[in-house]
């Protein structure tokens, strides 16, 4: 039986695949050549600008929150219903994101994105990237190469719903 969490978290990636088929279908899917960034534009919204302005923000706060282990930070930039899931398949909450960092149980040292795309539909945002980072769990560092989704949805301001990590199995060089 799926729980609540669930059940919205699969509604959420739903709409937001809804989202941008309609949106692409309609011809408003714009690619500026000069960014790393794709907008998905609505013919309604003339402050796509602001938004990328505003999600960028947030995704930089939430980078930041990692690796200064800053819960206030990560509480401010994700979702209470938060599902940060881990290449390895484990996936944590929101609260046990939080635990795990002040316990120190995995340290971000840095985190560096490559191959960034971004979708804002209306209130939603998918993000996919590459993430480098160097990590140290139990004492011992190790550099990790993982691709990553995640999708950002606008309440007050742009908070993270999910993130999750996997790992490329195409081999691709990055």
């Amino acid at each position: 039986m799926l729980s609540d969490q669930s059940r919205f978290v699969a509604a959420l990636c739903a709409l937001v695949g809804l989202s941008a088929f309609l949106i692409h279908s309609l011809g408003g899917f714009e690619t500026s050549p000069s960014s790393a960034y794709s907008v998905a534009r609505s013919k309604t919204n003339g402050s796509e600008a602001q938004d990328l302005r505003e999600l960028q923000a947030a995704m930089n706060g939430f980078r930041k929150g990692l690796v200064e282990r800053d819960s206030l930070m990560i509480r401010n930039y994700s979702a209470p219903g938060l599902s940060f899931g881990h290449p390895n398949g484990s996936v944590e909450s929101r609260q046990e994101l939080v635990e795990s960092l002040q316990l120190g149980r995995e340290v971000f040292e840095n985190i560096k994105l490559r191959h960034r795309t971004t979708q804002i539909i209306g209130i939603q945002a998918v993000e996919r990237h590459h993430l480098s980072a160097d990590v140290t769990s139990k004492g011992h560092t190790r550099h990790v190469e993982v691709d990553v989704l995640e999708i950002w949805q606008k309440t007050d301001h742009w908070r993270l719903w999910i993130h999750q990590a996997y790992n490329d199995t195409d081999n691709h060089q990055h």
